[in-house]
């Protein structure tokens, strides 16, 4: 049907291809079979004797003009469909314990009888309580719906709007180009807006009313015609700002115009006559009541409301609640006042550095700009992101990467010419350091996997707004700052309580929004840098200045990361058949090697238990493979695993339940150190690690009776693993300045290097001690400091007299703690 329009651009393919989405969806509702499924569902005589009811107490009590029966039935349609068929779906409760508290963890290809469904993407969920994980299939055929009865704004539209036609009711169905969609039903001789959503007939201002939607197209559809209906759902069609959104689409009118029409007029070959006659008569009557307008109208009480349908955390991501959700203005905060109460962090990075330019790699169309240096005009080197041209999209990216456990501080300041668009961005992301975005309303940034952005739109909205993974998580108003002036945007991430912090210029503009950084990012490290983007209207986007501090920016946690696969499968494969205690179904054979040979695999409960079954009863000197396997899932699932572990005091079991823990075996105890090592993967769990503590200490270090307890005599290997958990908890300690927790850190660490002086003076273990003592001295405790003072001098003098012998590692980090 679309031979005879030919797109010339990227743009308005998109354009007619959601326009063609539209019809192809509109055209399932002609099918009779559906139609009369759809009907057997309905109670039709209950609805109707509910709108004639409605419709004769209407006429007894109101002086007013009356509704007719017909809208008195859609009414009673809308109500029923809402409060008794279709369900809200914010996110599915979980498919195995049945817990509403799940998490979208990505999207899966669809499986043949999802696709049957016409389901071109599902959301996968994961359970919080139980791990399992939760098929989400976003379906588009309305006969899979009226099995399913549950879904959002798409599946709500599609199927209500197959219920009309089936009931005979002239239908639309309505695509806003702003992420919505609802239906159109012919009633009292005009066109009537119908969002079975929100229960709501014939309030079409609601969302630029009520929601505060900022529309730009808004096309309806059916199998008769196709129509450009944005004018019915706005008071401001012909001001400057509402054309700007619509030029923003990327597609011209007379490409719009000229497309809509020939689709509506292939539509129409196979009508008889009488019919298009009759058809265009009332498009030119509808195209009249466009005119008219109803911009001197004033706004129905239902058009005055936010939205009612979802979440109110999905609401406020698509800036639609308006005045549904009141809230209480609250004088925003100084940034300075916000970074006094900051967690402390030390320069990582400014463009301020002589070397600063080296560190920086451009991408896309941004460009580094040098200038003569006159500080006294305030002359220096910038960035430049975009031209004040269309289309451009540039990127400037730090080339080091930052760890996404730790907490940061960036400051950037920037100038945006006036008017024009689109915006700029600081994103993290770890997809890879040329990455970028699409232009446009894309800014540079979406589409890029992994990321996170705190987003300054400058066009329509004058937004701030914070999206993972290019879905926006809060949108907030703020200030124009698309003045020709010199701005600051502040974002501060804070691991320790998972959330971001954004100031812009001098006050604080988002505070405490919750986000996971490792998650967002599915890895320890990302890239961090700038992008800015231009379509149709453009500015120029500069970065004036940029600074960036972390809370480790000499420190990181170690991890034991490599694994010998085959050889784990071996030593799995050899223990299976000598093990008496414990029988194995298929299932879980197959689970044991999805574990071992999946680094992709999504965790279930199902594992876990696989698991537990194993360490509570394979026999001490066989569960070490199981232990080495446990140590790399957590590597490779940080951010499922550790979290479920450490709500389940896996750490304890580890070390004080499980039977192995009664038996000193060297290969089980230096796994065991290796896997507490890389539970600090996930920063989440952080507290976790420090309530766990005394209890770590005590069995690596002190209870004589533990068989997990380090000796000088125990094999090299395992000494310098458990030196490498004592590392990482310096890292924590001294992170959150826990001064009690690093002295007791110095102190188990000074009897460690004792013992190694006395005993086979390992070199490894020796290094990893003095790299503990070199994180606790950056705490700046005046009693770490003189306790490592002493330390050193006493090496000093062994090695001064040959009685230790080191590699050169271990002597520079001597000379170090000396420094």
């Amino acid at each position: 049907m679309a031979s005879q329009v030919q797109p010339s651009n990227t743009k308005e393919a998109e354009f007619l291809s959601r326009v063609m989405g539209s019809m192809r969806q509109f055209a399932q509702y002609q099918d009779d079979t559906l139609k009369a499924k759809a009907r057997a569902l309905i109670p039709s005589d209950e609805i109707h004797e509910k709108a004639r009811a409605a419709y004769k107490k209407e006429r007894d009590e109101s002086h007013k003009k009356q509704k007719t029966l017909e809208e008195h039935i859609i009414k009673q349609l809308l109500t029923w469909y809402k409060n008794t068929f279709f369900k809200w779906t914010n996110n599915p409760p979980c498919a195995i314990c049945k817990s509403g508290d799940t998490k979208i963890v990505g999207g899966v290809a669809p499986t043949p009888f999802e696709q049957q469904g016409l389901a071109g993407m599902v959301e996968l969920y994961q359970c919080s309580s139980c791990g399992g994980s939760t098929r989400f299939p976003r379906y588009n055929h309305a006969g899979r719906l009226l099995e399913t009865r549950n879904g959002r704004c798409g599946e709500w539209a599609q199927c209500f709007t197959l219920m009309c036609v089936a009931m005979g009711y002239e239908a639309r169905f309505v695509n806003d180009w702003t992420d919505h969609v609802w239906t159109e039903v012919y009633l009292n001789g005009r066109w009537q807006h119908a969002d079975s959503c929100e229960d709501a007939l014939d309030a079409p201002m609601m969302y630029e009313g009520g929601w505060g939607k900022k529309l730009s197209f808004v096309v309806a559809t059916s199998n008769e015609e196709i129509v450009d209906v944005t004018r019915r759902y706005t008071k401001v069609f012909y001001s400057n700002e509402f054309q700007q959104r619509r030029a923003q689409v990327g597609v011209t009118e007379a490409f719009v115009s000229s497309t809509l029409n020939s689709l509506d007029q292939q539509m129409k070959i196979f009508l008889p006559p009488y019919r298009v006659q009759f058809l265009s008569k009332r498009k030119t009557k509808e195209q009249e009541e466009f005119e008219n307008g109803n911009s001197n109208q004033d706004l129905k009480q239902e058009e005055q409301q936010g939205r009612i349908s979802g979440s109110t955390e999905w609401k406020e991501s698509r800036g639609e609640t308006g005045g549904s959700i009141p809230k209480k203005e609250e004088p925003l905060k100084p940034v300075s006042d916000f970074i006094k109460s900051f967690k402390k962090t030390k320069p990582t990075f400014s463009l301020d550095d002589p070397n600063a330019h080296s560190k920086i790699i451009c991408v896309g169309d941004a460009s580094l700009q040098v200038t003569p240096k006159d500080a006294s005009k305030g002359e220096r080197d910038y960035f430049n992101l975009t031209k004040n041209t269309s289309s451009q999209k540039g990127a400037i990216w730090l080339k080091d990467t930052i760890s996404t456990n730790h907490s940061f501080t960036s400051m950037c300041e920037f100038i945006i010419t006036q008017d024009g668009a689109d915006g700029l961005a600081l994103v993290v992301q770890n997809q890879s350091l040329s990455a970028i975005g699409g232009d446009g309303c894309n800014m540079g940034h979406v589409g890029i996997q992994n990321s996170v952005a705190v987003e300054i739109n400058t066009f329509q909205n004058k937004q701030i707004r914070v999206l993972s993974s290019s879905k926006p998580i809060i949108t907030k108003s703020i200030k124009n700052v698309s003045d020709g002036k010199l701005h600051s945007l502040w974002v501060m991430y804070d691991s320790e309580n998972e959330c971001i912090n954004v100031g812009l210029d001098d006050v604080m503009v988002l505070e405490n929004v919750k986000l996971n950084l490792v998650q967002a990012c599915a890895g320890n490290d990302a890239w961090i840098g700038h992008t800015a983007a231009t379509g149709g209207y453009h500015q120029k986007h500069d970065v004036m200045n940029w600074s960036l501090s972390t809370t480790t920016s000499q420190f990181d946690f170690h991890f034991y990361k490599t694994a010998n696969v085959e050889g784990i499968n071996k030593k799995l494969n050899e223990f299976e058949s000598k093990e008496t205690q414990i029988t194995f179904s298929l299932e879980e054979k197959r689970e044991l090697k999805e574990l071992q040979n999946d680094a992709k695999l999504i965790i279930k409960e199902s594992h876990y238990q696989l698991l537990d079954k194993f360490l509570k009863n394979y026999s001490a000197a066989r569960i070490f493979p199981i232990l080495d396997l446990i140590r790399l899932l957590l590597i490779r699932h940080s951010q499922t695993m550790i979290p479920h572990y450490a709500k389940n005091n896996f750490i304890v079991d580890i070390l004080c339940v499980y039977k192995f823990s009664e038996l000193k075996i060297y290969a089980n105890q230096m796994l065991v150190y290796r896997l507490l090592c890389n539970m600090f993967a996930n920063s989440s769990c952080h507290s976790h690690l420090v309530d766990q503590f005394d209890l770590i200490l005590q069995k690596l270090f002190i209870d004589k009776t533990s068989c997990f307890v380090v000796d000088c005599n125990d094999k090299p290997q395992a000494k310098s693993a458990c030196a490498c958990v004592l590392y990482n908890y310096a890292v924590l300690m001294v992170q959150r300045d826990q001064v009690d927790k690093v002295l007791d850190i110095v102190t188990q660490c000074v009897k460690l290097l004792d013992g190694e002086l006395e005993g086979t003076k390992d070199d490894e273990t020796i290094t990893k001690c003095l790299e503990t003592l070199k994180v606790c001295m950056s705490g700046e405790n005046n009693q770490v400091a003189a306790i490592v003072k002493s330390l050193k001098d006493k090496l000093s003098l062994a090695v001064a007299s040959g009685g230790i012998k080191w590699n050169q590692e271990a002597s520079s980090l001597l000379d170090q703690l000396k420094d």
